[in-house]
């Protein structure tokens, strides 16, 4: 988690199964953080496709949640989605500092 606080990440993607990190927690904690504020997160799981898990995480802040098997054309749409709304949201922030920055000149 300490690499979100050194990297700006487009998207982030968790396996909510793993013994050493719960990925809803995760996502939980980075959500908090100003600069997770609006990173997309994906969990993934092998183990827990039970509604509950997947109401938790969405519940936390993940924009969706994929069980295993993993249909891999599907998810890479799903990652090059996520990522194009980043950039249009990136572009968006641009345009609006300078539209701003305009303003005051």
């Amino acid at each position: 988690m300490q690499k979100s606080l050194d990297y700006d990440f487009n998207l982030a993607m968790f396996d909510i199964g793993l013994p050493d990190i719960d990925g809803i927690d995760t996502v939980r904690t980075m959500r908090s953080l100003a600069s997770c504020e609006y990173l997309p997160f994906i969990l993934i799981s092998s183990v827990y496709s039970e509604n509950y898990f997947k109401t938790k995480g969405l519940g936390v802040g993940a924009i969706d949640f994929v069980t295993a098997p993993l249909d891999k054309d599907l998810l890479v749409e799903k990652v090059q989605v996520l990522l194009d709304l980043d950039l249009y949201r990136r572009k968006l922030e641009k345009e609006i500092e300078l539209r701003k920055k305009a303003e005051k000149n």
